[in-house]
């Protein structure tokens, strides 16, 4: 997660910004000779010679010949062909071009494009507004989330109002303003507050930093003003808004619609209701937010254990960034279990009284009507 707002927080540096370095597009229509390298350039594998048509900026629709240098360590190497589009950086002194990279924003646009159709397909109308409410939280983290920790915002009060915000947004726009959206909001904002809280404590008790890697502090000179410890605990928050939604959602909708078919339930049994409808949904929630942080790490774990000979196990599980990333899975998960209990108990709490008004509604029809 963290990760993730380093990037946001380059976007809107660099939309706040103007820009010094100046990129255009190019795409490659010949593969030409290839150079071998000298004996002087040991890291050197070789040169390849690429026919680049610009694309864009003032000199689109040239022809150029550049040059790109491959490694002997690939890591290093980009992966080009004909007819592949191409980042080329243009110095502003020289008028020369240089390629940096590939294109990709195209195949992301196309996934995003069929990420977006399949979500209209399949849940029609509640898709829409699903995919609204989820760009209303977008903007929101890019223009008003991330601006205020770079502000010098706290960011965990910046994480819990974007919580809010997207809870109020998605939730009401999906249940509309009704008491079992109200149910949901409370289940879900409950439930965030609990990982926020415990996130908190565990981060003071465990003495982090916030500089969990390499490229952490590489980028340290960005953050001068931004509280680190705070933002593992933002990342917390975040992280675990949506399957805690999920869950205030899941469990508000089917209490509500138990009562609507059985009106005779009291409150204990609401709630117990609840309780079990939340044993079964609660197994796969769990992993599924374990997993995902699991996932994002799996880059790191390998590293790990290629180089357990040299770290011990007890070095490694100390290490801040696996420390970390604990945190994110087990507090994260606490949070959607007090969900649990907490939505079904306000659920009970707001059924009860919703039997009772219309107890009291048609004991005054009656009274006034008898007839």
């Amino acid at each position: 997660m963290k990760k993730i707002l380093y990037f946001i927080s380059l976007i809107v540096f660099t939309l706040s910004l103007s820009a010094k370095e100046i990129y255009e597009k190019g795409k490659i229509i010949d593969v030409l000779q290839k150079v071998e390298a000298k004996e002087w350039e040991e890291e050197l594998d070789y040169t390849q010679v690429y026919k680049v048509e610009v694309r864009s900026g003032k000199d689109k629709g040239k022809i150029l010949q550049l040059e790109m240098p491959f490694y002997k360590e690939k890591a290093y190497n980009l992966i080009l062909k004909n007819k592949v589009e191409v980042m080329l950086y243009r110095d502003s002194d020289s008028n020369e071009y240089f390629i940096v990279d590939r294109v990709r924003s195209k195949s992301i646009l196309v996934l995003i494009g069929i990420f977006i159709i399949l979500v209209v397909a399949v849940a029609k109308y509640n898709g829409l507004k699903a995919l609204i409410s989820l760009a209303s939280t977008i903007f929101f983290l890019i223009y008003v989330f991330v601006p205020l920790i770079i502000r010098g915002w706290s960011p965990i009060i910046s994480a819990l109002i974007l919580c809010v915000f997207s809870s109020l947004i998605t939730i009401f726009s999906i249940g509309a303003i009704s008491k079992k959206s109200l149910c949901a909001l409370m289940g879900t904002l409950g439930g965030v507050s609990i990982a926020s809280i415990l996130s908190i404590i565990f981060v003071n008790l465990t003495g982090l930093t916030g500089f969990t890697d390499v490229e952490t502090m590489n980028y340290a000179f960005l953050f001068e003003n931004i509280n680190l410890r705070e933002l593992i605990s933002a990342g917390i928050i975040i992280g675990s808004l949506g399957a805690t939604m999920d869950i205030g959602v899941s469990i508000s909708s089917a209490l509500f619609e138990i009562n609507s078919h059985n009106d005779e339930l009291s409150k204990i049994q609401i709630f117990k209701s609840g309780l079990n409808i939340g044993k079964d949904i609660i197994g796969t929630m769990v992993n599924t937010l374990i997993l995902a942080y699991l996932g994002s790490s799996v880059f790191t774990i390998i590293l790990f254990l290629k180089q357990r000979s040299d770290f011990p196990l007890i070095r490694i599980l100390n290490s801040e960034f696996i420390v970390v990333e604990i945190l994110r899975a087990f507090t994260g998960s606490i949070g959607i279990l007090i969900a649990v209990p907490f939505t079904s108990y306000v659920a009970s709490i707001l059924i009860s009284k919703l039997k009772t008004s219309e107890k009291e509604i048609k004991e005054e029809w009656f009274k006034n009507y008898p007839n």
